[in-house]
């Protein structure tokens, strides 16, 4: 008796979905006919576990095109703000502590303007692959891609020396020259990178607060002359 024979004797259908079987529906089977129903209950279990497979791996590529950034494959603003505001909740409990550097590029708009918005795009693809990933590989940190050159990152629990040597190295690696094709001609681009760093101050300290510090030192950074970092310093 074949597998489907005996499913159709016993008023069932063969589907690729696993059929409860009770230990009666078994009585007077051969063992060769056994072996094909268990045969055939490991195929069926093992497409069950293919499909729950594909299920989970969708779910998880619908959550990260709803968190990351899909030009640069950072995070986005919605996961940056989610990230920031849950780590300055554990902060003003006095869990830990977050610096925040925030940074965008020099002279992109002209990078820009030479090559088109595809250029752009691609020199921010380039510019995401150059970031140091290498001091931060922790899983607290979080690398963001803010808004159209606008880049930041969310370091938890870290010394002022360590954000330091990480702005350090943001600075070196796009101070770097890339290169981008124009009418099949491969040019040099030269930009550059201003950061701006603030660290959380306590119980009554907010994202949004936070955020505002790390600006206004990325703009006291350009204006001492680009491609610098600056902490937030207290004005008086």
């Amino acid at each position: 008796m074949s597998y489907e024979s005996f499913m159709s004797s016993k008023g069932l259908v063969a589907l690729r979905k696993p059929t409860l079987l009770a230990p009666e529906d078994l009585d007077g089977l051969t063992p060769k006919e056994l072996a094909e129903i268990a045969i055939h209950r490991d195929m069926q279990l093992h497409d069950a576990l293919e499909e729950l497979q594909d299920q989970h791996r969708q779910m998880l590529a619908e959550r990260h095109s709803h968190t990351h950034d899909p030009l640069t494959g950072l995070a986005n603003k919605l996961l940056f703000a989610e990230r920031l505001a849950t780590e300055m909740a554990h902060a003003r409990r006095g869990d830990t502590e977050v610096t925040l550097l925030v940074f965008d590029l020099d002279q992109f708009k002209q990078v820009n303007d030479q090559f088109g918005h595809l250029g752009g795009d691609l020199l921010l693809q380039k510019v995401a692959g150059r970031l140091p990933k290498h001091l931060t590989k922790r899983n607290l940190d979080l690398w963001s891609r803010w808004a159209g050159d606008e880049f930041a990152l969310i370091l938890i629990g870290t010394s002022v020396d360590y954000a330091e040597a990480v702005a350090f190295s943001v600075c070196a690696e796009l101070a770097r020259p890339f290169y981008l094709s124009r009418e099949g001609v491969k040019k040099r681009v030269q930009i550059g990178a201003s950061v701006g760093i603030a660290t959380s101050l306590g119980r009554d300290d907010t994202a949004q607060a936070l955020f505002e510090r790390a600006d206004q030192a990325l703009y006291a950074a350009k204006e001492a002359g680009k491609g610098q970092y600056k902490f937030f310093t207290p004005v008086g």
